[in-house]
Formats: C-alpha cells, sequence, structure tokens
C-alpha cells in the first residue's frame, strides 16, 4: 500500500472518531468527596444507601445477598465479592473487557475472555484477567483472534478494537495507567483526547466504563449504556423517545439524572446493580 493510501485511510479513520461523538454528553461526575473507593469497606455501605433509595436496586441486592440482612456480616462478604468481581482496578483490562463483552451474554462474555486469557498464556492458576497483557494481544493474529477466540457477534470488529487498543498500550504506556488517570476529575476523563482518539473506545459508555470499573470512581452513571436505560426507564425507552435526534437524547440524559439522583454517592454501584439484573453478573 502506498504512503498516500495509507495517509487516506487514517484521515478517514479520523472523521469516523469524530462522527462517533454522542450528540449530548452530559456531565458524569457526581457528588463524592473522593476519587475512588475502599472495595473491602465501602461496598456494604453503598448496598444499605441503594437499598434504601430505590425498591428495584433493593430486589438485586436482596437477591445477591441471599435475603441477609445488610447489617450482618454474611451480607457484608457477599456485598465486597460482588463489587469486587466488577471492579477490576485495571483501566486497560475493563475496557478488554468492555469490548469482549458488548452485545453478548454472560456465558458468551465468560466464554471470550477464558479464551483470550489462554491465548494470552493463562496457566490455569490464579486470576485468569491477569495474563491479558497489551504485548500478548498485539502478538495474536487479528484473523485468529477474530475467528477463534472472539468468535460470534462483531468479532471482526471487536478484534481490531483490541489489537488497536494494545498497540496504544505498548506505544504510551502511561495512557490507561491508574497514577494517570486517577489525578483527571471525571469529566476531563470523558474529555481526554488521547483516550478519544483510540479505535474502538472513543466517548461515551467505555469511557464511563472505565472511571467506574477500571478506576472505582463511586458517583459515576453510563448515561449512553442500553442496560442502564432498560433498567431506569424500561425496556421500550426507545420507544418513548427519538434518541437518534440530540432533543431525544438530551431528554433521556435527563430523566436518567432524575430518577438517579437518589443513588447518589454511589451511583457507579447502582450501575452495575443495574446490569447485574439485566445480564446476571454474579452468578
Amino acid at each position: 500500500m502506498s504512503a498516500g493510501a495509507t495517509s487516506a485511510d487514517d484521515g478517514q479513520q479520523a472523521k469516523k472518531r469524530q462522527k462517533r461523538a454522542p450528540l449530548w454528553t452530559p456531565f458524569v461526575g457526581g457528588d463524592a468527596e473522593k476519587n475512588d473507593y475502599n472495595v473491602e469497606t465501602d461496598a456494604i455501605v453503598a448496598f444499605r444507601h441503594l437499598a434504601s433509595a430505590d425498591g428495584a436496586l433493593k430486589a438485586q441486592i436482596d437477591l445477591i445477598c441471599a435475603n441477609k440482612a445488610l447489617d450482618s456480616p454474611e451480607a457484608a462478604v457477599m456485598a465486597t465479592n460482588f463489587v469486587r468481581k466488577v471492579v477490576v482496578a485495571s483501566p486497560f483490562i475493563t475496557l478488554v473487557r468492555s469490548i469482549v463483552c458488548s452485545r453478548v451474554n454472560k456465558t458468551v462474555a465468560a466464554n471470550t475472555l477464558t479464551n483470550l486469557a489462554n491465548a494470552c498464556g493463562y496457566d490455569g492458576t490464579g486470576d485468569l484477567q491477569t495474563s491479558i497483557s497489551p504485548q500478548a494481544i498485539a502478538a495474536i493474529d487479528e484473523d485468529k483472534l477474530a475467528t477463534e477466540i472472539i468468535k460470534g457477534f462483531a468479532c471482526f470488529q471487536k478484534a481490531k478494537f483490541l489489537r488497536s487498543l494494545a498497540q496504544t498500550a505498548i506505544d504510551n504506556p502511561t495512557l490507561v495507567s491508574l497514577e494517570r488517570l486517577n489525578v483527571l476529575e471525571d469529566r476531563l476523563v470523558l474529555e481526554d483526547h488521547a483516550l478519544n482518539q483510540v479505535n474502538g473506545v472513543g466517548p461515551g459508555t467505555l469511557l464511563n466504563m472505565l472511571m467506574c470499573s477500571g478506576c472505582a470512581r463511586p458517583d459515576v452513571l453510563p448515561y449512553t449504556d442500553s442496560l442502564l436505560r432498560k433498567f431506569v426507564l424500561g425496556d421500550d425507552f426507545a420507544k418513548q423517545y427519538d434518541i437518534k435526534k440530540a432533543e431525544g437524547e438530551r431528554a433521556v440524559c435527563a430523566k436518567l439524572d432524575e430518577e438517579t439522583a437518589a443513588w447518589k454517592p454511589w451511583r457507579s454501584i447502582g450501575a452495575m446493580l443495574a446490569f447485574d439484573e439485566k445480564n446476571a453478573l454474579h452468578d
């Protein structure tokens, strides 16, 4: 391929990334006084608050905690285990999980992550996610990554996104590091130019999930996530709002903000519980 053709392709990709920007991006940050939280001590605190704030969340919390009283040691352990599972404290792994698990059910997602870990050299001991590194992903042929590891829905696109993310992390190791992200306010993470240029990441849900799961921010609401929207607004929310238009998107986000106000300052965990209700993450 000629240098001119490569330059033209790069220009087209840049235009596509610009077009991916949402019609309206609300400020996702909350009123929490801290940028992160301690999973071991704060999980049950968040569960108690959310259970008292929202009946639907209480039902999900009761399910996760096997109907144990939320002031019991058993419930505290179950709450901690749930939050520990969804908060991985690794921005890179969070983005990998978000890409490969997008729009597939929990079984497919788990199998895909296992396949990826095995391809990255997982030896069967410890947390399989620790074997997933930028270097290991970059070493996998893109076609193999798509057809043998990811498979199924959007496998070629996901493989391309994964390889792009891996190469970016190799070229710029600090880009998705906790050390770098932890000093940025919520809005600045969303608006970070370098992150928004990573193919497959961009603005919206993935960066919100990065803050919720990879950075353990306590009060981030992934406004653009369809599972959260269905949990809060109902499965037919798309019929109520024309989200293809800016005014419809604004209305959805404003309604989400209103309906989840009582979740503060634990909207991140509230969102994780909403995802759990729709996809049974705790199984």
